[in-house]
């Protein structure tokens, strides 16, 4: 079965909950996510990102909702695996 998956740098605790971050039109919006299977290197998500969107690997203390994202910002297009 194909699942969602994201690296599991993209994915981080807010509060109580795993969330990441998502690029919209080069905007990054925060996503409350829910884990399924979790791997060595990728997690699955049950709920909150789709196929297709783009997720923020690495450097997501850098990012503020709303504002552009900064050019050094990795960022990771999500597909089936």
């Amino acid at each position: 079965e194909n699942v969602v998956a994201v690296p599991v740098a993209a994915v981080f605790r807010d509060g109580e909950q795993d969330a990441v971050w998502v690029v919209v039109d080069g905007v990054p919006e925060e996503r409350v996510v829910t884990l399924g299977a979790q791997g060595e290197e990728y997690l699955e998500i049950t709920d909150g990102v789709r196929e297709g969107e783009t997720v923020v690997v690495r450097g997501a203390d850098q990012v503020v909702a709303g504002e552009e994202l900064p050019a050094a910002i990795q960022r990771w297009r999500n597909t089936r695996h």
